[in-house]
């Protein structure tokens, strides 16, 4: 605090002293033609700090707490701040950046939005376990959506499941869900040389096994869940079998009825 008011008083006194006419200092402080204060690096050619005349009012304002408000001559004090903005804030540049540093190590970083005091979302960093928080909930940091450093996503929790990109605690809903193939697709099932389990094979299977051979029982499910693409196609599978079996089916039928028209022949 005591800095902020030497500072204060020495650029005061430097004005009142006008060093703007040693053109040879590499430091100038001046008014220019046309209204402008100046601190200017004069060995250099840049002027470093500037403002402009009818400047609004309040612009800058060093609290006796050592805090900075720009647009307020009272800036608040949230979380040991040293910086408060009335108004927006602009970065421009060529490669704009906004750095948070934390100074130790494993400690937590973070944005929060409040509206009119109150808390409504947080942008977080977790230091202890080292995943980014998107969070909206008013009642404290809830991990509502997670990035850990090995790209894993969690959403609803922290702890991805092992061996997926992303995890979902509760419920998904979509219009619609691309499942790329990692495997063959079931047109093997129409190749000559595919076994097709004959009829009475399926049925002792599903007598001893209680659910379609290559189908998880249900225990299997229960533990492990499934794999949305392999059990699609697992479905596809057992529809070409089960075309493959109408198909027979109706040969045989076709056969059965010639069969029978002949006899009708035979027995006029």
């Amino acid at each position: 605090m005591k800095t902020s008011r030497n500072l204060l008083l020495a650029i005061l006194l430097l004005i009142a002293y006008d060093i703007s006419a040693q053109s040879a200092g590499p430091w100038k402080i001046k008014e220019t033609a046309v209204g402008e204060f100046l601190i200017r690096d004069h060995g250099g050619g840049y002027n470093v700090f500037t403002i402009e005349p009818q400047t609004m009012n309040d612009a800058i304002y060093i609290g006796n707490n050592g805090v900075v408000g720009f647009g307020t001559t009272t800036p608040a004090v949230l979380n040991g701040n040293k910086i408060d903005v009335k108004g927006d804030i602009s970065c421009e540049d060529n490669n704009a950046w906004v750095e948070v540093n934390n100074s130790l190590v494993g400690s937590n970083a973070g944005i929060n939005f409040l509206e009119d005091g109150i808390y409504k979302g947080w942008v977080f960093y977790n230091g202890s376990y080292d995943f980014l928080t998107l969070s909206c909930d008013a009642s404290g940091y809830g991990y509502m959506l997670n990035i850990h450093s090995s790209g894993d996503v969690t959403i609803g929790n922290t702890t991805p499941a092992a061996g997926y990109k992303l995890t979902v605690e509760g419920k998904v809903a979509c219009r619609e869900v691309m499942v790329q193939a990692s495997g063959s697709w079931p047109d093997y099932v129409f190749n000559e040389e595919y076994e097709l389990m004959n009829l009475k094979q399926l049925e002792e299977s599903i007598e001893k096994n209680n659910h379609l051979p290559g189908i998880p029982s249900t225990a299997e499910i229960e533990e492990k869940g499934f794999s949305l693409g392999e059990m699609q196609r697992i479905f596809l599978e057992k529809i070409e079998e089960l075309t493959l079996y109408t198909i027979e089916q109706g040969k045989q039928i076709e056969e059965l009825q010639r069969t029978i028209e002949a006899l009708k022949k035979e027995n006029k």
